[in-house]
């Protein structure tokens, strides 16, 4: 019903002059532009929240194959600060999601950008589940204090694997 209500409000024409995002549109027209602003402003909030806590969870990758010794300047992305979070591979993560928010012109070749640097990660994290398969089956049961559901592991497999071949 979400997506009727806004096929009804933003066609195509008005979402080319506003030129904010679809729910602002629509909360706009129910409840005005002082609510069309908030809206935006709360949907730009939410997408800063999302870049940090990916930063920081891609961050924990970048760390352990850091670790592992896999990546050029593994001491630099290796270190943590005195509280534990990966300090080197998390200001990687977040600086190159600002630096491509900031400088990249907005149209084809930004959304280019984007989309590489998803599917990137998204064969990133193919591999990474590939390898806790393959580290579950060479070390057998080991007792650990967290450990991944191999329903859950399967189910992330399949669909960063549907995120790889559907580019193609």
């Amino acid at each position: 019903m979400v997506n009727v209500a806004y096929f009804t409000v933003a066609t195509p024409q008005a979402l080319s002059k506003t030129g904010v995002i679809v729910v602002a549109l629509l909360i706009g027209k129910v409840f005005g532009p002082t609510m069309q602003w908030l809206t935006a402003v709360l949907a730009a909030l939410s997408s800063l929240g999302n870049i940090m806590t990916a930063s920081f969870s891609v961050s924990r990758v970048i760390q352990g194959l850091a670790k592992e010794g896999v990546l050029s300047s593994s001491s630099v992305f290796a270190t943590r600060t005195s509280s534990g979070p990966p300090a080197g591979a998390f200001y990687l993560s977040f600086l190159s999601s600002i630096v491509v928010i900031l400088f990249i012109p907005f149209g084809d070749a930004y959304n280019f950008i984007l989309d590489v640097g998803q599917y990137t990660m998204a064969v990133v994290i193919f591999f990474v589940v590939i390898g806790l398969f393959v580290m579950r089956k060479r070390m057998g049961y080991v007792p650990r204090t967290f450990k991944v559901w191999s329903s859950v592991a399967c189910v992330y497999l399949a669909v960063q694997s549907w995120l790889v071949i559907t580019p193609l």
